[in-house]
């Protein structure tokens, strides 16, 4: 190989990327003007990868002209990196493509990342079958061979392929969707995307609100701990409790509690969100579910007896309600301290 062989072949390869640099700028500016985001999803799935290609392909095209050993089998290799490269592309535009149609026919968010997920592994897969088969010249030898390194591949992939399976798991039985509000194992919070390995929550913390974190969990995590998922919109029992003495009007007291959480409730325009949480027992009939806010009253330790408010609120605004619920309840009784006594001293 002499020097002026190497030097227009570094040439070539320059200006290869500098071309494609110079198209990437001009299709930008183009995509700026369109009304739709397509075209800028597409470039920016597409980012990097295009360059790849040309590099592959300058080198490809410049190889059989240096005088290098083993220049067929270098040329080979880089053959079926083009063809990877390749469909790893053509696997993006088109999930991009479907998933827009989709969005403008209307197909729920659930169902359509679920169908582009599919779309998009289903391409990689074919694509990888094709190139293998490919490169071992028939499909035979490459069954065969699936055999030969099947538990090298299974061994070292492990986590890669447990956390795929996850992934399918989800795909498949659905236990949560983007936006769901969940907990997983120790994490707890709404489901930011769903990936082919790891899955994205929005961390939240004791009170509900966002910590500014953002968990990635590995799929594999589904197939091992227990998930919760809140109906939605998300909503829990709460409660709001306190201690009286035995002198209060406890039926006075129960009929003030149920009364100020009504009024809340309809205040906050919850309703709605009690429905949404009633559809959880349409199979066992709407009648059986008491979802009514109710009083608990119990005794405790030291002589006193606990009124415990039991009622339904949403998620996201939990601790907002139980504190306005709070404050009112406090008010009234303290307006009426013959109707409703508190313990003394320290036990108060």
């Amino acid at each position: 190989m002499d020097i002026i062989r190497l030097a227009w072949a570094t040439f070539f390869i320059l200006v290869g990327l500098i071309a494609m640099y110079v198209i990437n700028r001009v299709l930008h500016k183009l995509a700026s003007r369109t009304k739709t985001k397509v075209d800028d999803r597409v470039l920016k799935a597409t980012k990097r990868l295009d360059f790849l290609v040309m590099l592959t392909a300058s080198i490809y095209i410049v190889l059989p002209y240096l005088e290098v050993p083993y220049s067929s089998e270098i040329s080979l290799n880089l053959y079926f990196v083009l063809l990877a490269l390749s469909v790893i592309i053509l696997a993006r535009v088109i999930s991009i493509l479907l998933d827009e149609a989709l969005d403008k026919i209307g197909i729920p968010l659930q169902k359509k990342v679920i169908t582009v997920s599919t779309v998009k592994v289903s391409i990689l897969a074919l694509g990888f079958i094709g190139i293998v088969s490919q490169f071992l010249n028939v499909i035979v030898p490459f069954a065969v061979s699936l055999g030969i390194i099947g538990f090298a591949l299974t061994f070292s992939l492990q986590y890669p392929l447990s956390n795929f399976i996850g992934w399918f798991y989800i795909m498949a039985s659905r236990p949560f969707g983007i936006g769901d509000m969940i907990r997983l194992g120790e994490n707890r919070g709404p489901i930011l995307s769903i990936g082919y390995l790891t899955t994205k929550v929005v961390d939240l913390d004791d009170y509900g609100n966002p910590s500014g974190r953002i968990l990635t969990i590995p799929n594999s995590t589904v197939l091992t701990s227990n998930i919760s998922n809140w109906v939605s919109p998300p909503c829990l029992w709460d409660n709001v409790s306190f201690t009286l003495a035995y002198e209060s009007d406890l039926k006075y007291v129960r009929e003030i509690m149920v009364k100020i959480v009504k009024k809340v409730q309809e205040d906050q325009k919850l309703d709605a969100d009690v429905d949404g949480y009633l559809h959880l027992y349409e199979e066992i009939g709407r009648e059986r579910v008491n979802c009514e806010p109710n009083v608990v009253i119990d005794t405790v330790d030291g002589g006193w007896v606990r009124a415990r408010l039991l009622y339904i609120t949403p998620l996201s605004t939990r601790f907002k309600i139980k504190t306005l619920i709070t404050e009112k309840i406090i008010e009234v009784f303290n307006a009426n301290p013959d109707m409703v006594k508190f313990p003394l001293g320290r036990s108060r």
